[in-house]
Order: C-alpha cells, then structure tokens, then sequence
C-alpha cells in the first residue's frame, strides 16, 4: 500500500514531541510492514530514504497577503505539488494529514486534492 503523511515538525529535523513523532513512528512502522510510505516535512528542501520510508522536505514559504484570508496557502501549494509528484510514480492509496486552518478542505474543493 502506497500511504503519505505529513507533519509540520519531525524529531530531529524542526522540532520533537507532537504529531512529528507520531507520524515518523507510523511511518516505520508501516514500512516495515513492506508498504511504500513517504513523509512530507516542514524544512529544508530535498528527498531521502530514512529507516525504510521516504522523506519529502520542503520549507513550505508563507504567503503573506493571501495567508490573512487562506492561512496555510503556502504549505498546502507545496503539500499539493510533493503529492502529485508522489502520486505519479504510482498510486496512493492513503493521504494522511492535518487539516490545518480549513486549507485541507479548500484543497478538495478547489480539485487540488490528489
């Protein structure tokens, strides 16, 4: 099964505690399970294999005019653009992630879900 995740913050890269290290403990869990699991973070940008799942980093830029009536447009264009290049690779079976702020369902409704 192909499942993505996203969390603002991840242990040892932004921040610790949270949803970080829930979703980094499901992520391993998962992969050691032989799924095909990709995390999308909150940092520095780039992509690699970490303990069995992939890691999406991004550092998601604030808009500023927009975000005072869409607060989180920023990370969901960026959290819109990581998936779809998931997405083409091969199907996703699962999205995981918070719906920060409503900028989730604006995604959806919008057609910018994946």
């Amino acid at each position: 099964m192909k499942i993505v995740m996203f969390a603002t913050n991840l242990p040892g890269i932004s921040a610790d505690g949270g949803i970080g290290s829930y979703v980094v403990a499901l992520a391993k869990e998962f992969a050691a399970r032989g799924n095909d699991v990709h995390v999308i973070g909150q940092h520095d940008k780039g992509c690699k294999k970490v303990d069995g799942y992939t890691l999406w980093l991004d550092p998601m830029t604030y808009i500023p005019v927009f975000e005072r009536l869409l607060p989180g447009l920023g990370a969901m264009l960026a959290l819109n653009r990581i998936v779809r290049q998931i997405d083409r690779q091969s199907k996703i079976d699962i999205i995981e992630f918070p719906n920060f702020e409503g900028t989730g369902l604006s995604a959806a409704a919008a057609g910018c879900a994946a």
